[in-house]
């Protein structure tokens, strides 16, 4: 078994929830990608647009800002008017750029050190070359600390040494693609080692954290996972940082051991996942409500309670005499219930006339 393999040989229990929220991500992926059940396109803009904003309004607040999402969202609605004047505008622009590069380019992009490098630069783009080291990899050891407000420094995760970024981030970038070609692996367990390996490598002095999260929409985006275009999943990382640095912690503190595990961060890279699923759902159900289906039957049914208005069951028993009893009674309990026809009377005395609604 391969060093990355091993990393995700989980326990039993951890394999059962693992499936079951694969299970689950992929059910909603799978009706989202549906042409059925396709949402409006001015409802997909407006979700894409915000998720756009919420995102990199909490990576800037990541790298020490203090922008709210509503700003955020303002900045990137007037993008090629912003005048850079500060941190903040710099980081909401560059967030964008790489954003729209990763997302816009994801099917003819390859995972290559030279597209990394590529999105890395476009963080960075409106700085100046001497303020930050674009698109090369890390000099100094640049380990996860938090800082807190007495001026003390707790250590969060140790990452790779400058020495061995171009080595290891080689690797895994050779191993995701060989996976990615083979099918080995479910394509979400294969995005959630990556994040988690990207993030330990912290290839670059600045921006990491930032270029996961874009490197993550790529990929997911590559196997078909296209409602991440429509939700933040960094705000669901901000709400929950402590489960988030947790889970990281967990497997890290065996790293380059035998015992180096990803269950507890698995586990919480799927959940986060779901629960950026529900959100979108939530979202889509509130900005366009979902319209009711009929099918060719009950729409022939609402023809004729059109035309013949007030209608009997008795009626459309001989109006459609292929049709049983039963079927025509569900289709017009189905009809009232999504109020498209209104019903009066009792038993074989009722009658039915078209809704107003």
């Amino acid at each position: 078994m391969d060093n990355y393999l091993s990393k995700i040989n989980f326990s039993f229990l951890t394999n059962q929830l693992v499936l079951k929220k694969i299970g689950a991500i992929d059910t909603f992926n799978g009706m989202w990608n549906c042409p059925d059940q396709h949402k409006q396109n001015d409802c997909l803009q407006k979700l894409k647009e915000k998720a756009i904003g919420d995102s990199a309004a909490v990576t800037s607040r990541a790298a020490g800002g203090f922008i709210s999402n509503s700003e955020a969202f303002d900045l990137t609605q007037n993008l090629e008017t912003m005048n850079f004047d500060t941190a903040e505008q710099k980081n909401v622009f560059g967030y964008c750029s790489a954003l729209i590069d990763a997302c816009d380019n994801f099917s003819k992009a390859e995972l290559t050190l030279q597209f990394i490098e590529r999105l890395h630069q476009k963080l960075f783009i409106k700085y100046g070359d001497d303020e930050k080291q674009i698109g090369k990899f890390k000099t100094l050891s640049n380990n996860v600390v938090a800082n807190y407000p007495d001026g003390s420094r707790k250590l969060v995760f140790n990452t790779t040494a400058p020495y061995q970024v171009e080595q290891e981030l080689t690797a895994l970038i050779n191993w995701t693609n060989k996976q990615m070609a083979t099918n080995s692996l479910h394509p979400l367990i294969l995005v959630g080692l990556f994040v988690y390996e990207f993030l330990l490598i912290h290839p670059y002095q600045e921006g990491n954290r930032r270029l996961t999260h874009l490197l993550m929409r790529f990929l997911l985006l590559k196997h078909n996972y296209n409602f991440i275009q429509f939700i933040s999943f960094e705000i669901r990382i901000e709400q929950k940082q402590k489960a988030y640095i947790d889970s990281i912690r967990e497997a890290q503190k065996d790293r380059h051991s035998y015992v180096e595990r990803l269950d507890k961060w698995m586990i919480f890279f799927l959940e986060s996942l779901e629960s950026i699923q529900s959100k979108l759902d939530k979202k889509c159900s509130l900005l366009n409500p979902k319209t009711s289906y009929l099918n060719e039957r009950q729409k022939k049914i609402q023809t004729l309670i059109k035309k013949n208005q007030p209608v009997k069951l008795a009626d459309l028993v001989r109006w459609m005499p292929d049709v049983s009893i039963n079927t025509l009674k569900k289709d017009l309990l189905y009809l009232k219930s999504e109020k498209k026809i209104n019903g009066f009377g009792k038993n074989r005395g009722s009658t039915y006339s078209m809704s107003n609604s």
